[in-house]
């Protein structure tokens, strides 16, 4: 009789696989070791000011914006953020690695504009310039793995500047009123007759030192830009006209508040949709 083998199922054990962040090696000649990174030595270091604005190019051009706009959007199309980023690779030196530089070109299809603000709710009738917060995307981007994801752990958020104000405020006081039109006639009248600009003159802009404080030499072109009230982009009587209207809109519907257009008026107006 024999006695019957009892056998048991195999016990499996298997240790747990640990992942770690990879660590830069440079791979040398057979029979000696790779070379690694100082331990305090990151691969990739993003160099970014303590002011990100300043990665902004000194000649940008801020974009301007109507008051009632419901959005920040706009950019121009050869608008451009260089980023520049440190590359450690180790070697035999008595440093151990050796840092090359690289510049990432980030273009408007990079940023990113934020949904919680408008240029309304921006816009507090004391200034013209502001500053909008702006995030900064790699889609698209040619770059190696290890250099994009340094940029993204940064998370750089960059400052725009802006420039907002009322539909209709020539002069650049912070309110629309009948002496706007008057101006914008007159300065047809002085183009028509080839003579000098009324409304860059001392009598207007020229005497406006806040403004210019704040718009510099894009102070003609921004009064210009507001004076568009029919926004079709030229600057002509009907815009004038269309200024008196909406202040008479206004003083009819006993409204206090002399500075601002409501945008029910412009609507009615046909203005806006």
């Amino acid at each position: 009789t024999e006695k019957p083998v009892i056998t048991e199922a195999p016990v499996t054990t298997e240790k747990p696989v640990i992942t770690e962040p990879p660590v830069t090696t440079v791979t040398t000649s057979p029979g000696i070791p790779d070379i690694t990174l100082p331990d305090n030595v990151p691969p990739v270091n993003v160099v970014i000011p303590d002011d990100a604005s300043k990665l902004i190019p000194n000649d940008y051009k801020p974009e301007f914006y109507y008051e009632h706009e419901k959005e920040f959007s706009r950019l121009n199309d050869d608008f451009t953020i260089k980023i520049e980023v440190e590359k450690n690779i180790p070697d035999e030196s008595d440093k151990g690695y050796r840092t090359e530089k690289v510049e990432v070109v980030l273009t408007k299809d990079n940023v990113v504009f934020p949904t919680d603000i408008t240029p309304g709710s921006v816009y507090d009738d004391t200034k013209f310039k502001y500053n909008v917060p702006v995030k900064l995307t790699l889609a698209g981007v040619e770059a190696d793995e290890a250099v994009k994801s340094a940029i993204e752990k940064a998370d750089v958020t960059v400052q725009l500047p802006v420039y907002i104000g009322q539909l209709g405020d020539v002069t650049l006081d912070h309110k629309v009123d009948q002496f706007d039109a008057t101006y914008m006639l007159r300065e047809i009248m002085a183009n028509d007759m080839n003579l000098s600009s009324v409304i860059a003159g001392d009598e207007v802009l020229g005497s406006n030192t806040a403004a210019k404080s704040e718009l510099g030499d894009d102070m003609f072109d921004f009064a210009m830009f507001l004076a568009d009230t029919d926004l079709n982009g030229e600057f002509a009587q009907l815009d004038a006209t269309y200024i008196l209207r909406a202040c008479l809109e206004r003083d009819l519907s006993g409204t206090e508040d002399k500075a601002h257009i409501d945008e029910k008026i412009w609507q009615g107006l046909g203005v806006l949709v």
